[in-house]
């Protein structure tokens, strides 16, 4: 297993370095396949990484040094976009679709 280090730096680098650390290995510390990164969704927001579980599931992962009512807005986003785009057949429905129906 590799190490791990304390990342130094200004709150966005370093929440951009968590984010890049973490995609590269969805699939060993998850479990989950990654398939897009920063999707922009229909709400004007963006979901920081969007992935498959094992049974096809959506993943959505925020990657946020944010808290209380800031973190809480960007989680409803997430809920919204999901909503959206899985229900009403949103911009990344056919992605989730091709991607699910291929394994």
């Amino acid at each position: 297993m590799g190490t791990v280090s304390e990342l130094k730096g200004t709150t966005n680098t370093v929440e951009k370095s968590v984010q890049m650390l973490f995609e590269s290995n969805l699939e060993p510390i998850l479990g989950v396949r990654s398939i897009a990164t920063e999707f922009t969704t229909t709400l004007g927001g963006r979901i920081d990484t969007l992935g498959l579980d094992e049974n096809g599931c959506s993943v959505m992962l925020a990657h946020s040094t944010e808290v209380g009512h800031r973190f809480h807005a960007i989680v409803l986003d997430y809920k919204r976009s999901l909503k959206e785009n899985v229900i009403n057949k949103g911009p990344f429905y056919p992605i989730l679709q091709q991607i699910a129906f291929k394994t």
